[in-house]
């Protein structure tokens, strides 16, 4: 099954689109008596509406499939139009929809798309952030949240080397978000892919996360 859904959800049950999902999963599993039915979800595309919900619907997604082996997500969050709640390049969603349908349940040699392994709240205030493979940052730090102070800001720098990215802000960090939310400009209205900046060398974003050191 491959699946794109969620954003009439966003209008207030964002956070519980996980419990729906994994209903929805098991009524069709059982409706079609096969309790290892796989499913790949795709992650919402943007949209100026409700980005912020949008994130979360795409959080919710992932939940699901890191606790269920027969769901997989194709992630999208780099793609969409901010005045059209319709992707235009359907190609490339129905693309990275199908390739992690070839990789996770058809187990084709393909490579995973980078994700975030491990990391570190230094002494010093920064963060440390290991991911499964190199990758390139080409839209500076869109994309990236700090929290000082209590309060979420856009303002911090990013560096990476080969896995490694680490980032820095005025003050001691306590969360890092990515994914989530980006200060918005005429630029990325135009081009939503700017949003985020971290790619792999197969062309596939970093997934959206959250990692806290309260």
């Amino acid at each position: 099954v491959v699946w794109y859904q969620g954003e009439s959800n966003a209008f207030g049950t964002q956070e519980y689109y996980d419990i729906a999902l994994n209903i929805y999963i098991e009524q069709c599993r059982e409706m079609f008596d096969n309790d290892k039915l796989s499913f790949t979800v795709c992650e919402l595309a943007r949209y100026e509406g409700l980005p912020y919900q949008y994130s979360i619907i795409n959080e919710k997604i992932n939940k699901v499939a890191d606790s269920d082996e027969y769901v997989g997500v194709a992630r999208n969050l780099d793609l969409g139009e901010w005045k059209d709640i319709h992707p235009k390049d359907k190609r490339e969603i129905a693309r990275r929809a199908a390739y992690e349908t070839l990789r996770v349940f058809f187990k084709k040699d393909k490579p995973e798309p980078i994700k975030v392994t491990d990391y570190t709240f230094n002494s010093n205030g920064t963060v440390t952030i290991t991911l499964s493979g190199d990758a390139t940052l080409v839209n500076g730090t869109n994309g990236f949240e700090v929290c000082v102070n209590g309060k979420y800001s856009y303002n911090c720098e990013v560096e990476i080397e080969g896995n490694k990215l680490t980032i820095k802000a005025k003050g001691l960090i306590t969360k890092v978000r990515y994914g989530y939310t980006c200060k918005m400009t005429d630029e990325i209205k135009n081009d939503v892919s700017k949003m985020v900046t971290v790619y792999d060398s197969n062309g596939f974003p970093l997934d959206l996360f959250l990692i806290t050191n309260e």
